[in-house]
């Protein structure tokens, strides 16, 4: 008689909540703590042999009593329990009978996000044996701080450019934001944004403000998150200054790619004023980043700044590429 005759033959041995078990196609049980379900593999951390990796297909079922968060077939988290079935294949999540190939979990990847620390630091420099002599220089840093349910998030840059010997830019920004997650995907954020223009009539600009953003998706190999908040903004010279209120739409997106050690980003950054002469300031970049060792990259990027006035645009674009190193 098979031990898969019905869902009610499934009997734990393990009295612990925090114990998995996995019957598998050829009448084996495994038990453990759970650290992943994939498409292709399970990760089971056993007492007598250490981890275990369990070829999804050879799973028949499985249990687990602890409340996990499960990512569920339409993309949704939810921390809930599993509950094994007869059905090749199957188990019941949530109140509902969905095949095992469509459920993943990470434990790793959950730990991560948690409490994580990731960020880089690069650098290009331009060196132009022209006429006018052309000489940029640039340094870029940025990092994440997960401690959920907070993430703390910091961008930092520092330009100078200079030509003929006359210095024609010398300005720096920064800014900073704190996430509070509502949900897994939801979270709700206060942001600010500083940029100072030593060469221009010393002229400064920042914005303050809060708003809500989402993850479209997220997964190991790639992250589409989406922001949209209401901002104060100041504009600020030696002889001038005003204030206008704003919105702030950013996109951010960024994929590894099958070639090993590629991945592709993006961001998009658009403000509109309201009340103001100027109905848009948008800043975007596309680039791809190759990473030569662990902590060391190159990057290639695409930028395009541009503004609108009365129907009016006014754009710029830079191709750069630069060095870095990530922890």
């Amino acid at each position: 008689m098979t031990p898969f005759a019905s869902a009610g033959e499934f009997k734990s041995a393990d009295k612990s909540d925090t114990r998995t078990e996995i019957w598998l196609k050829n009448g084996d049980k495994l038990t453990g703590r759970l650290l992943k379900i994939g498409v292709d593999k399970l990760i089971l951390k056993t007492d007598y042999a250490g981890e275990i990796e369990i070829d999804a297909e050879a799973v028949m079922t499985m249990s687990s009593k602890e409340s996990l968060p499960l990512t569920l077939p339409h993309g949704d988290t939810l921390r809930t329990t599993i509950a094994p079935r007869s059905q090749s294949g199957m188990v019941e999540v949530a109140q509902q009978l969905v095949p095992l190939r469509e459920v993943s979990f990470d434990q790793e990847a959950l730990e991560k996000a948690v409490s994580s620390f990731e960020g880089n630091i690069e650098t290009s420099l331009e060196l132009a044996r022209n006429s006018s002599r052309t000489q940029r220089l640039e340094l870029e840093t940025e990092g994440i701080w997960n401690i959920r349910p907070w993430r703390h998030e910091y961008h930092v840059e520092l330009n100078r450019y200079w030509t003929d010997r006359q210095e024609k830019e010398n300005d720096s920004k920064g800014s900073y934001a704190l996430d509070y997650y509502l949900t897994p995907k939801w979270y709700v954020r206060n942001n600010g944004y500083y940029q100072n223009d030593k060469v221009a009539n010393n002229s400064s600009y920042y914005y303050y403000g809060v708003g809500f953003g989402r993850h479209i998706w997220e997964s190991e190999v790639s992250n589409l998150e989406s922001l949209l908040s209401f901002n104060r903004l100041n504009f600020s010279t030696s002889a001038s200054e005003f204030h206008v209120n704003a919105w702030l739409w950013t996109v951010k997106f960024k994929r590894k790619l099958p070639i090993r050690n590629l991945e592709i980003f993006a961001k998009t950054e658009n403000i509109l004023p309201i009340g103001f002469p100027v109905d848009l300031l948008s800043d975007s970049e596309l680039g791809l980043r190759y990473q030569l060792s662990r902590r060391m990259y190159l990057s290639t990027k695409y930028g395009i700044k541009a503004n609108r006035a009365a129907s009016l645009w006014m754009k710029s674009h830079q191709l750069k590429l630069s060095i870095g190193a990530n922890w």
